[in-house]
C-alpha cells in the first residue's frame, strides 16, 4: 500500500508539465557527445563541476545569513530536478513528511515514524531498482535519498536530544532544543555543496556555517583561506575519473563469469584483488569532488590544531591512505564513507536499547542496517555480514593478542613492547586485512549470489575459510 502511495507522487506535477524538465536535454546530449557518458552519470558530473562557480558565489557574494539559506535551498533544487527531473519530488516529500512529524508528533516517537518514513520512501527507490534494473546501475533518484536518509533521521534524533539532559556518548553541539523554521531545515536538506554524493552535516554545524558564528575565534570572523586542500582534494579526484576508465580495462564483473574460471588459480587470485582495489575508485570522484566544496565554501571547517593550522575535516567522506593501509576495524570504518559510519554509530549502535544488546550483538544490528540502507541486492547482506564478522574477530584478536603480547595500552594511547614485532604485527595485518576485505567487497560489487559463487568459487573461498 505504501509503495502504491508513492506512485500517486504524479498528481503533484502541474498539469501539462510532465515534460518541462526535457529543456536540459539538449545541454546534456552535447557533454555526451565529448565524454561518452550515460545521462545519468553526465547530468551528476555536470552538476558536480557547476558547483564550483556555485559555493565562490556563496561564499563571496551572498549579504547574509538569510540570503545564504535562499541560495543553498534553490540550487541544491535545481541540482536535484536537472539531476532526476521530477523523480526530485521524492526529495520534496521526504523533507515534508518528516518534518511535519517532528513538529507534531510526541518527541518521543518522533524519531521512528521518521524512520519509517524515510526508510519506507528509499526501499521505494531500491524495489523499483532491484524489479526493474536488476544488476544495471545508474544513479537514480534513489542515490542521493540514502544520504537524504541521514540527514532527516539525524535531524529527528536530535531534536529528541534536544528535549533530553545530555548524554556523555552523544555530541552536545548536535542537540536541537528549538524547532527551526520552514527555510533553515530545508536549505540544510538541499545544501547544494553535499546534496548529490556528500558528505553530509548535522543541522547544528550548518547554521552556524551560514550565520558564520562558527567562524567566530577567526580574525574579523572571516572565513579563512581554504584555496590550497580545496585545489588537493580537487587533484584526488581525477584519480577517480582515470580509475572509472581504467575498470573498463579490468571489469569486476569478469569475476562472476565462467571464462573467468578458466585462469590459473594464481591469476584469478591476483585479478580478483586488483580488480576490486580498482573499483575502490569509482567512489573517488564523487566523494573528494564534494570534500572539496565543502572545503572551498568553508562548511568543512573545523577550528585549529595546537600547532595554529586550520582544520578542514568537519565533514569528510574519505580519507584515503589511511583506508588503504588499514590493519584494524577502526582504521576501516573512520576512514571510508565517514558521514555514513557517523550516522550508523550516533543514531543506531550507541541507542540499541539494553533489553535488544541482550540477545542480538548491536554490531550486527549496525551493519545490518548498513546492507538495508544500501539496497536489496544480496551482495550487500553477503558483505556487511562478512564484515561484521571480521569486525567482532578483530576486536578479539585486539584484546587478547595485541594487547597482552604487541602494546601496552594506557587509556587511548598505547606503546609497541618491542617496535620491531610491532611493525611485523602491522604488516601482517594490514596484508591479511587487505585480501579479506577486497574479497568479501566482491560481492558488494557483483551484487548477485550467483555471480559471487562464481567468484568466490574462484578462489576456493579461502579468505573466509582461513578468517
Amino acid at each position: 500500500f505504501f509503495f502504491w502511495a508513492l506512485r500517486m507522487i504524479d498528481l503533484l506535477i502541474p498539469p501539462g508539465m510532465e515534460n518541462f524538465w526535457d529543456f536540459t536535454d539538449p545541454f546534456v546530449v552535447f557533454w555526451q557527445s565529448i565524454f561518452r557518458l550515460p545521462d545519468d552519470m553526465m547530468r551528476l558530473s555536470i552538476c558536480l563541476i557547476a558547483t564550483y562557480p556555485a559555493v565562490l558565489i556563496h561564499r563571496f557574494v551572498l549579504p547574509g545569513h538569510k540570503s545564504r539559506l535562499v541560495y543553498s535551498l534553490f540550487v541544491g533544487l535545481f541540482w536535484a530536478f536537472f539531476c532526476f527531473k521530477w523523480d526530485a519530488l521524492y526529495y520534496v516529500v521526504t523533507g515534508l513528511l518528516c518534518y511535519l512529524t517532528v513538529w507534531f508528533l510526541p518527541t518521543k516517537q518522533s524519531p521512528f515514524l521518521v524512520i519509517l518514513i524515510s526508510f519506507g520512501i528509499l526501499s521505494y527507490g531500491h524495489y523499483n531498482r532491484y524489479a526493474y534494473q536488476y544488476l544495471h546501475y545508474s544513479v537514480d533518484w534513489a542515490t542521493p535519498m540514502m544520504l537524504f536518509c541521514i540527514k532527516v533521521q539525524s535531524f529527528a534524533w536530535c531534536v529528541f536530544d534536544g528535549k533530553r539532559p545530555p548524554n556523555k556518548f552523544l555530541p552536545e553541539k548536535n542537540r536541537i532544543e528549538k524547532m527551526p523554521s520552514f527555510l533553515e531545515y530545508f536549505s540544510w536538506l538541499f545544501f547544494f555543496a553535499g546534496f548529490l554524493s556528500g558528505p553530509v552535516g548535522e543541522f547544528q554545524d550548518y547554521i552556524s556555517f551560514s550565520n558564520r558564528t562558527m567562524f567566530k575565534n577567526e580574525p574579523n570572523g572571516e572565513i579563512p583561506s581554504s584555496w590550497e586542500p580545496a585545489i588537493k582534494k580537487t587533484l584526488w579526484m581525477f584519480l577517480g575519473i582515470f580509475g572509472f576508465y581504467l575498470t573498463k580495462v579490468i571489469p569486476e564483473s569478469y569475476c562472476g563469469t565462467e571464462e573467468f574460471l578458466e585462469n590459473p588459480f594464481w591469476y584469478r587470485m591476483l585479478y580478483l584483488l586488483i580488480a576490486v582495489e580498482v573499483g575502490f575508485t569509482k567512489y573517488y570522484f564523487a566523494w573528494f569532488t564534494g570534500e572539496a566544496h565543502t572545503i572551498l565554501v568553508g562548511a568543512a571547517y573545523n577550528g585549529r590544531s595546537k600547532s595554529g593550522n586550520v582544520l578542514w575535516n568537519r565533514i569528510r567522506m574519505l580519507d584515503l591512505i589511511p583506508f588503504r593501509l588499514a590493519h584494524n576495524r577502526a582504521m576501516i570504518h573512520s576512514n571510508w564513507n565517514i558521514c555514513s559510519g557517523e550516522w550508523l554509530r550516533y543514531y543506531w549502535y550507541l541507542r540499541v536499547p539494553p533489553v535488544v544488546m541482550k540477545y542480538i550483538n548491536p554490531v550486527l544490528i549496525t551493519f545490518g542496517i548498513s546492507a538495508f540502507w544500501h539496497g536489496f541486492y544480496p551482495g550487500y547482506y553477503l558483505f556487511f555480514g562478512l564484515y561484521a564478522f571480521y569486525y567482532l574477530v578483530e576486536e578479539v584478536i585486539d584484546r587478547r593478542f595485541k594487547r597482552k603480547y604487541v602494546v601496552i595500552v594506557s587509556g587511548r594511547e598505547f606503546k609497541p613492547i618491542k617496535p620491531f614485532i610491532y611493525k611485523i604485527y602491522v604488516a601482517v595485518a594490514t596484508l591479511a586485512t587487505w585480501i579479506y576485505i577486497n574479497s568479501i567487497t566482491i560481492t558488494f560489487r557483483l551484487l548477485d549470489w550467483e555471480r559471487t559463487k562464481i567468484a568466490w568459487g574462484a578462489i576456493y573461498y579461502w579468505p573466509i575459510i582461513v578468517a
